[in-house]
């Protein structure tokens, strides 16, 4: 359905999360597949997420407007330009970064591709790069994107949703409060490949516990149905001392990943890839003076899961109205100890974080 064209005025009553009426910043995305606009099209992430991709999110928020589009396919960018009216669309995003003038580029494609799309941004002089995950195929080259983007004192935002996510956000309150107490132990599960899905896990464990000092494979590791991306168990520890397992489940089919957090007090759950979450906390039972039970101290469906990619906007608007830089190291993290991971699978050393610090 074509949208109605949208006014650049913004109703500061109807802003959502605060925003006031400031600058409206121009992007460009490059990739119109998926996540850039097909998942809109799809009857399942339509039911899973409000904002299930980057045209919709961009098109609804106050403070951007979706200015240019890009794809080789020529019929998707005829689509999207249907849609949502780009300034500026096309086949080339060299031409689109020479042309047009852009505040944040998107970058939505194939990782293959990212390095070269990120580098070209940049020397077109866009500062301001948001990225979908991974950033690169390998480790090699996404230490080469992120030194370039400090070199050009550039922004780079990685698309881990459940970084920007208001629930996980409120989970990681409840571990730093220690609401339950200490955590003791984190065991998690995960199915469709560790560059896919445990890499989701890797980067939200530095968000929650802080970095992560040693990690070491379990077990021989099965491929996954692509052939490029295996499914290992392992182990890590955290600086602070949490020691977690991580669990890969050889079924397609399996709901991305599942993760409990053994508290001294309670217990955290999250299932459904995360979207599901669940607060277990310890009280007293009355005829057993001396024992406890666990009971449901809430419950929240998270409900901002759906949102995540308007808040992950609105997380971009607020850097760049500060005119500070962010650069999100923990997916260059990520990156580093899931190369550990498939480059050691028989190792059992330790990975060397000192530099990080």
């Amino acid at each position: 359905m074509r949208r109605p064209e949208r006014s650049m005025c913004i109703d500061c009553q109807d802003t959502p999360l605060g925003l006031s009426t400031k600058r409206i910043y121009k992007v460009a995305l490059v990739g119109l597949g998926n996540k850039g606009y097909l998942y809109e099209k799809d009857d399942k992430m339509v039911a899973s997420f409000k904002y299930s991709t980057h045209c919709q999110a961009i098109d609804a928020h106050p403070r951007f407007s979706l200015t240019a589009g890009c794809d080789i396919d020529p019929q998707k960018v005829e689509q999207a330009r249907f849609d949502y009216h780009f300034t500026f669309s096309g086949c080339d995003y060299r031409k689109l970064f020479n042309d047009v003038d852009i505040d944040l580029a998107v970058v939505a494609t194939s990782t293959g591709t990212h390095p070269d799309i990120i580098r070209y941004a940049l020397d077109a002089g866009i500062r301001h790069i948001l990225c979908e995950k991974p950033v690169s195929t390998d480790l090699a080259s996404t230490r080469d994107v992120f030194d370039i983007v400090d070199r050009c004192r550039g922004d780079l935002f990685v698309n881990y949703w459940r970084f920007f996510d208001r629930s996980h956000q409120w989970v990681k309150r409840v571990i730093a409060e220690k609401t339950l107490g200490d955590v003791l132990k984190v065991c998690c599960y995960y199915g469709k490949g560790v560059k896919n899905t445990a890499s989701h896990l890797i980067h939200l464990f530095l968000e929650y516990f802080g970095e992560i000092g040693w990690i070491k494979k379990l077990t021989g590791a099965s491929s996954h149905a692509s052939g490029e991306d295996p499914d290992i168990d392992f182990v890590f520890g955290t600086r602070s001392g949490i020691v977690g397992s991580v669990l890969h489940i050889p079924n397609d089919d399996y709901r991305i990943f599942e993760i409990d957090i053994l508290c001294s007090r309670g217990r955290i759950r999250l299932a459904d890839g995360g979207r599901g979450i669940e607060l277990f906390g310890r009280e007293s039972n009355s005829t057993l003076t001396n024992e406890y039970q666990l009971s449901r101290l809430g419950k929240s469906l998270s409900p901002t899961a759906g949102e995540a990619m308007f808040d992950l906007y609105s997380f971009i608007a607020n850097v760049l109205d500060s005119g500070m830089r962010f650069v999100d190291y923990r997916a260059l993290k990520t990156a580093e100890l899931l190369d550990h991971l498939i480059r050691e699978r028989e190792s059992t050393s330790k990975l060397d974080t000192s530099k990080w610090n």
